[in-house]
């Protein structure tokens, strides 16, 4: 290479010494909120993925950014589970065309400017489920401008849809009906912005954001799943700790586990 400056030369050797000179290290990005329960969760993003986890469970989450995957990992069965993989299906279920059933009318109403969270303004936006209020949301634009929090939420938006659990409710269940549309909220989130507050339809609130930092470095293992660990679909999760535990206890540990994915901010978290 044949340099055209003698300034060439001193400019690139600074550059090399120099932290920050050519380019700066990458800023993580934290999230951290409380459910109705005070039960703490904590987001943390990277450049390529996330992790999501609560201070009282072994089981984490966690998102992969490139391969679109999503893993329940748990630390004391050492194993992770494949979140988007099928869910096994009752018997009684039959054939039944699932996505033959619309979804019910959700609409996102605009209330006006909310108050400021963890540093952030907010838009108060009233959830309507066919013309039913169930919840009260106060999304924030402004953090979506942050790269790491906005793939984040993308992935989110990508990977929690669960028709099945959705057509269940709104045939069996019609009382839960804003149970079944917290998928379809998601959705909302890439363009509105990020949940920082949830109100349940009685005014109780359900999650609320206490912190972001977005200059945060983390250590690329914790994105990833552990050597050594099995990859195992839901069925295989389930059929493997069936001789040992109630079904419906499994099927309750199977909720509880997707649950964990959206208690960034998704309505589902909050009481019943």
């Amino acid at each position: 290479m044949r340099f055209h400056s003698r300034n060439t030369l001193p400019a690139l050797i600074l550059a090399l010494v120099l932290p920050g000179a050519v380019a700066t290290a990458h800023a993580d990005a934290i999230i951290e909120s409380v459910d109705s329960g005070l039960n703490e969760i904590r987001i943390s993003i990277g450049k390529d993925g996330a992790r999501i986890e609560r201070a009282d469970s072994s089981v984490h989450v966690l998102l992969d950014f490139d391969a679109r995957s999503i893993h329940a990992v748990d630390t004391e069965q050492r194993y992770a589970m494949d979140m988007q993989s099928p869910a096994s299906r009752q018997q009684e279920h039959g054939d039944f065309d699932f996505a033959s059933v619309a979804p019910p009318a959700l609409r996102l109403e605009r209330m006006g400017a909310g108050p400021a969270i963890a540093g952030y303004e907010t838009v108060h936006y009233r959830v309507l489920v066919d013309g039913r209020r169930c919840f009260d949301e106060y999304l924030a634009p402004a953090a979506l401008d942050n790269e790491d929090i906005r793939r984040f939420i993308q992935a989110m938006a990508a990977g929690t849809h669960d028709v099945e659990q959705r057509v269940l409710i709104q045939l069996t269940e019609p009382d839960r009906l804003c149970d079944a549309v917290t998928d379809m909220i998601d959705d909302h989130y890439p363009r509105l912005g990020i949940p920082l507050r949830t109100l349940d339809a009685r005014g109780r609130e359900v999650h609320r954001v206490t912190r972001i930092e977005t200059n945060a470095a983390h250590d690329a293992a914790m994105f990833r799943i552990p050597t050594g660990y099995e990859i195992l679909t839901r069925v295989e999760v389930m059929a493997r700790e069936a001789p040992e535990h109630d079904p419906e206890d499994l099927e309750e540990r199977q909720r509880r586990l997707e649950q964990l994915m959206r208690e960034h901010g998704d309505p589902a978290s909050g009481p019943d």
